[in-house]
């Protein structure tokens, strides 16, 4: 059986908070399961892949892309 924990309430202050650049429900569900404190600033992102571009690429360059939206 999955653990339901809340991560709604207040992180205590030594703990650092996740930046979550996604807008993704399941990513935040499997936050929220693990008991990660997070915030959810979802990055406007372009995520269409660029012509011939590989997954791996296109994978990390949306993460950098995201990362720098969101500092």
């Amino acid at each position: 059986m999955p653990r339901q924990l809340d991560s709604s309430g207040p992180a205590p202050e030594h703990a650092p908070v996740l930046v979550l650049a996604s807008a993704s429900p399941r990513r935040r569900q499997l936050l929220a399961w693990l008991g990660v404190p997070y915030q959810v600033v979802p990055a406007e992102v372009d995520e269409r892949p660029l012509p011939g571009e590989a997954a791996g690429d296109l994978v990390l360059r949306l993460a950098r892309a995201k990362a720098a939206a969101v500092a």
